[in-house]
């Protein structure tokens, strides 16, 4: 990883480093490895992140999504086959 610092701007070059590091990982990783974690709190941390990636994944699938052809992009409202998953050819 190599940043660039330009015109003396430390701060800038820090919060470019900051992004890249966070967007690697690096940083969670960090944090993570400061102290000792036992093997039981790591088995239920793993288990917790599991359940809320499971949970963000059936939120995605649950809600509907936006209207095709609608330029704003709002959800739609409607109540009908769009709600309960069907695809567009079973509609008609």
């Amino acid at each position: 990883m190599k940043i660039v610092v330009s015109d003396n701007q430390v701060d800038k070059a820090l919060r470019v480093l900051k992004k890249k590091l966070i967007k690697e990982g690096l940083l969670k990783e960090m944090k993570k490895r400061e102290y000792y974690e036992k093997p039981s709190v790591k088995r239920k941390r793993k288990e917790k992140e599991s359940r809320k990636r499971l949970r963000k994944l059936l939120v995605r699938k649950t809600t509907p999504r936006p209207l095709e052809g609608d330029p704003t992009g709002r959800r739609c409202r409607l109540r009908g086959p769009c709600h309960r998953g069907l695809s567009l050819a079973r509609r008609q």
